[in-house]
């Protein structure tokens, strides 16, 4: 015993040796319920995430920086929304992946949601984007097309799928179906060159961009300086959808709003959010493009993702007079309110 103390070494009796395995049992059993409780918390975490699908109208570009930047910048992460973004395309219509569920919401030019409802597609309109749509007459600068009463007795290019959007927009500079002629073909900046049209109704990020990007000078008239006030991209749902998740559409559009707002305020660094996004994209080109756009997203007040009930109307009122809806629509009908709260960042 002597020994065994003055060489240091502490002899423990049979309790204390069990109240030291039981300490030891109960830290272990702690630190699994810590452990089980963290996984359980991640878990319920993850779960309250919301999941939907936004399908855009066209493919992957500046057209859409908000939504990739909110994505980035994780406002959407923030409203503990995960939005998947569905690219568009030329053979896909965004109203009908949405009325057929393929899409939660999606993003289409209001003519085509007007035309939609009035054939019976339950959609509704949430907010609008563009609060004004962005094409623009677009002409060889020798041809010398100032304003809209050069357009007189001219061909137009006008894609198929925009007819009646250029119809709406000349009616509005005081021309009128039979004082122009409009075609349909490729946008190609060597038609312009040495084609026989002699405008183009073309995005202001599309041709006006390819025709500087070839050195071909041109002339462009612009709708909103005649006071022309046409609404552009539009995110819209089906009326159960909105019905039905309420909530969850306002936190979208808050979220929404936000990456906009960013996207409009940081404009290189959302060109370069938005060329990450596709190989192929390249930064500067997103950059003029969305430089373009940034005039049509605020409106007067600088607030994003207004609806101008009269601007509706409107539309609707001229496709009627000019038979275009299969029965009249109710703009009340056809605008879902969705009070959101818009925050600056």
């Amino acid at each position: 015993m002597d020994e065994a103390l003055t060489s240091g070494t502490t002899v423990s009796s049979g309790a204390e040796n069990r109240d030291g395995s039981t300490r030891r049992f109960l830290e272990i059993v702690l630190g699994l319920c810590v452990s089980i409780s963290m996984i359980v918390g991640a878990a319920s975490t993850a779960k309250t995430e919301d999941r939907i699908s936004l399908q855009l109208k066209w493919y992957h570009q500046s057209q859409f920086a908000g939504y990739y930047t909110a994505i980035r910048k994780g406002f959407f992460a923030r409203a503990r929304l995960k939005v998947e973004l569905i690219e568009g395309g030329p053979n896909i219509d965004p109203v009908q992946q949405v009325v057929e569920g393929k899409a939660d919401i999606g993003i289409s030019d209001p003519v085509e949601l007007i035309l939609a409802r009035s054939s019976g597609a339950p959609v509704v309109i949430l907010t609008t984007i563009f609060q004004n749509q962005p094409n623009v007459f677009v002409s060889r600068r020798d041809l010398n097309i100032k304003r809209p009463s050069d357009l007189r007795n001219k061909v137009l290019r006008v894609n198929k799928d925009s007819t009646i959007l250029a119809l709406l927009t000349l009616l509005h500079m005081g021309l009128r179906p039979g004082e122009y002629r409009t075609i349909d073909a490729p946008s190609k900046v060597e038609l312009m060159r040495h084609g026989a049209i002699d405008a183009w109704f073309s995005y202001l990020s599309n041709m006006p961009v390819k025709a500087k990007a070839a050195n071909l000078p041109v002339n462009i008239v612009f709708p909103t300086d005649y006071n022309v006030h046409i609404p552009g991209d539009t995110i819209f749902t089906t009326e159960r959808f909105a019905r039905a998740n309420p909530e969850l559409l306002n936190k979208l559009m808050g979220a929404a709003k936000t990456g906009w707002r960013y996207a409009v305020g940081h404009v290189k660094e959302a060109a370069a959010i938005t060329a990450d996004v596709k190989p192929g994209l390249v930064p500067e080109t997103e950059m003029t493009k969305l430089m373009s756009i940034v005039p049509l997203v605020l409106n007067r007040s600088g607030k994003v993702g207004c609806i101008c009930r009269d601007a509706y109307q409107d539309m609707i009122d001229k496709m009627t007079k000019f038979g275009f809806l299969n029965q009249p629509i109710d703009v009340t009908a056809l605008i879902h309110s969705v009070p959101t709260t818009e925050k600056t960042q």
